[in-house]
């Protein structure tokens, strides 16, 4: 503050005094017998109120910097005067609540400053952040086009801008996204620094859409960082290969590119809830649900304040961990609980995510109706892609409805996303083999076998007992081989995927192989794990299959008169293709190749054709198999 506003100050103090509003006493200054706090300042010019701020913003600036913030705010409405340096001190602290600042921020940018542009453009990018961590996106989206539509500040400005657009859109409207940071890096006098930072975040927002040229663009970015990079392309480059990793199911990869990212260090510090959120989706899909658990309550507490959108994220990938383990009452509340409190803090992603938490509790509950009202939006709105990978896992859930009339055409456009990218099916394990099912229920074979090989990929890039037996409960579904779909419940046995070791339960149960008692046992166990975790209207499926096995004839399928029985007709198809490749000659590598299935699957059939068969050899079995021939012959 200045003489002259210490002096106004000194006046309006003394009037205060001569008034009686305030009195000396020996403990000092106190209000006077009938002064109120508000009578007292009502009493001051707007003026004065405004220097009464401005000293209290000084004053708490250290101890209660969000309050400060409030004091700075009103002394700037009040007297039209803006303290840059006080501001910096705020824009500057990781302890002032985004909303404050951001209001702070609103009026300052109003206002002229000693400083100028620079000033300006420094205030501008904290007014955006500020915006969207207070969940204020579409504020903070008017605020910056605004500022891109002046186009005073330059191309390397204009490019600063038009990323920071594109890191908001990024949640919202993808193709926008892409769209602003190809216009960021078309800006004339573009700086190496700033082309290296947009070229990685432009790399890493097409490996999370899962986009053609992702791999080409990561690797420009790559090779404009190692000339002349900053920390921030730093973090993004690491995002978009750990991305792109698991975009085809490569979660060991995705899991040490994400160990080298310091999210406290100063170039990660914008993007720390995404690292952490990264880190979640990653422990989610190795199935490491405690550890994700762990971290969730870490990033909540040190990188993401509560209500904001990182924080919401966070909650969103909570849920999704929820509905893995099998803890639906739990998930529904929470994710039904933020879209209801915390819907202003929501991008289109997290709202997606929320929904087809929502949507796949109410389906296993026994509840298609309140399902199909979660998912309305999902169900009305035809969205292409980039956009609609926002919604995959959505319509992927939906898909999965054989009720409803867009059936067809969600199962065509989530198998064409997960084409693109599979990380849709990394979080929720049960979905792959629900889409399967769901596939060869609508007489569809030909896609039951794509989503089958997608999850073979992620099976044979990531080899852990989870995906290793969804692999093997696709293929069992796909092929009808109990024996694959015994595997698969061993498999999920030793996870605590429950509702995925639930499913292929039900699943052995239906298979048309496996014994009466077999398929009575799986069907009882598959109704007490659903009874456990809330699952009424799969309980009720699960009953319904247990009291069918138990009261249906059993009837043997008789041979062809004439046809020599062998162990061989034993064999599934998959199995028996499997079988005349090795007999003819073929490794294992060669089968796998020409069947376009995994070296894991081939040896998967490999095991249970010897099981079948009694055998241990390959010569055993090509002296079966040209028995079989002749016997045909």
């Amino acid at each position: 503050m200045t003489g002259t506003d210490d002096l106004a100050l000194g006046a309006a103090l003394d009037n205060a005094f001569a008034r009686g509003l305030l009195a000396e006493t020996p403990n000092g200054v106190k209000f006077g017998p009938a002064a109120r706090p508000t009578r007292i300042l009502d009493s001051l010019s707007a003026s004065t109120r405004g220097l009464l701020h401005t000293r209290a913003a000084a004053l708490l600036a250290a101890a209660a910097p969000t309050a400060a913030v409030r004091h700075a705010t009103a002394a700037l409405t009040l007297t039209g005067r803006v303290d840059p340096d006080l501001i910096d001190t705020f824009v500057a602290s990781c302890a002032v609540q985004p909303a404050a600042l951001a209001d702070l921020l609103v009026a300052a940018l109003g206002r002229d400053t000693a400083d100028g542009v620079p000033q300006r453009r420094r205030w501008l990018l904290a007014t955006a952040d500020s915006l969207v961590l207070s969940g204020r996106g579409p504020q903070a989206l008017r605020v910056l086009a605004a500022e891109i539509s002046m186009d005073r500040g330059g191309g390397a400005y204009r490019s600063q801008m038009l990323g920071r657009l594109a890191g908001i859109y990024a949640g919202h409207q993808p193709s926008t996204a892409l769209a602003c940071l190809r216009g960021a890096l078309a800006q004339e006098r573009l700086d190496a620094g700033s082309r290296s930072t947009l070229l990685a975040m432009v790399g890493a927002l097409a490996a999370r859409l899962g986009h053609p040229d992702a791999d080409a663009l990561l690797r420009e970015a790559g090779s404009a960082h190692a000339e002349e990079g900053t920390p921030a392309s730093a973090v993004h480059l690491a995002l978009g290969r750990a991305a792109a990793r698991l975009s085809v199911g490569d979660l060991w990869g995705a899991r040490a590119v994400l160990a080298t990212l310091d999210p406290d260090a100063p170039g990660a510090r914008r993007e720390s809830a995404l690292i952490h959120a990264e880190r979640i989706f990653t422990q989610l899909g190795l199935g490491r649900y405690d550890d994700a658990r762990s971290a969730t309550g870490r990033a909540l507490h040190e990188a993401a304040p509560a209500g904001t959108p990182p924080a919401v994220l966070i909650t969103a990938l909570d849920c999704l961990r929820m509905i893995a383990v099998g803890e639906l009452p739990e998930a529904a509340a929470l994710a039904g609980t933020t879209l209801s409190v915390r819907a202003h803090a929501l991008s289109q992603e997290v709202r997606a995510l929320l929904i087809a938490v929502l949507a796949e509790v109410r389906y296993r509950r026994g509840e298609p109706e309140a399902a199909h009202a979660c998912l309305r939006e999902c169900l009305t709105t035809e969205h292409q892609w980039p956009d609609s990978t926002i919604w995959t896992l959505a319509s992927g859930v939906a898909a999965t409805d054989l009720t409803l009339a867009e059936q067809a055409r969600l199962l065509a456009g989530t198998i064409a996303d997960l084409h693109r990218s599979v990380r849709a099916l990394l979080p929720v394990p049960q979905l792959g083999p629900r889409l399967v099912r769901a596939a060869l229920a609508s007489g569809d074979p030909r896609t039951a076998g794509q989503i089958a090989a997608l999850l073979d990929q992620v099976a044979v890039r990531t080899p852990i007992p989870l995906w290793r037996a969804l692999a093997d409960q696709a293929r069992g579904l796909v092929d009808r081989d109990a024996d694959a779909l015994r595997a698969a419940v061993d498999g999920l046995r030793t996870t605590a995927a429950r509702p995925a070791l639930a499913d292929a339960l039900l699943d052995l149960a239906h298979s048309p192989h496996p014994r009466r008692s077999e398929a009575r046992e799986a069907a009882r166990e598959a109704a007490g794990l659903y009874g456990r975790i809330g699952a009424l209207g799969d309980q009720r499926a699960a009953e319904h299959r247990a009291a069918e096995v138990a009261t249906a004839r059993r009837v043997r399928r008789q041979p062809a008169r004439g046809q020599l029985r062998t162990g061989l007709d034993s064999l599934t198809p998959a199995e028996a293709r499997v079988a005349e490749m090795l007999a003819a000659g073929a490794t294992k590598q060669q089968a796998a190749g020409s069947l376009f299935v995994s070296f894991h699957t081939v040896d998967t059939h490999l095991r249970s054709i010897y099981h079948k068969l009694g055998i241990r050899t390959r010569l055993q079995l090509l002296r079966a198999w040209d028995q079989h021939r002749r016997s045909d012959g």
